[in-house]
């Protein structure tokens, strides 16, 4: 091996982030999160209704608490 083994040089100049770049960032990240857990927090629960069909909301809310808490 006959090749250099330094780091690459860091960067000289940094440059600030504006504001407007943050908010894009932000709602960028609460697009992704939305479309990551809508599935879980929305169809899930709709399924365990649809197969336990319990008699009272407690049984599903702790029914999604064990399924969510072993997935």
């Amino acid at each position: 091996m006959s090749g250099s083994t330094a780091a690459p040089a860091s960067p000289t100049a940094a440059r600030r982030v504006t504001g407007r770049w943050i908010a894009a960032f932000a709602v960028a990240w609460l697009g992704i999160w939305m479309a990551q857990l809508a599935p879980l927090q929305l169809l899930l629960p709709a399924q365990i209704d649809a197969q336990l069909a319990p008699e009272h909301w407690v049984d599903s809310v702790v029914a999604f608490g064990v399924v969510a808490g072993v997935a």
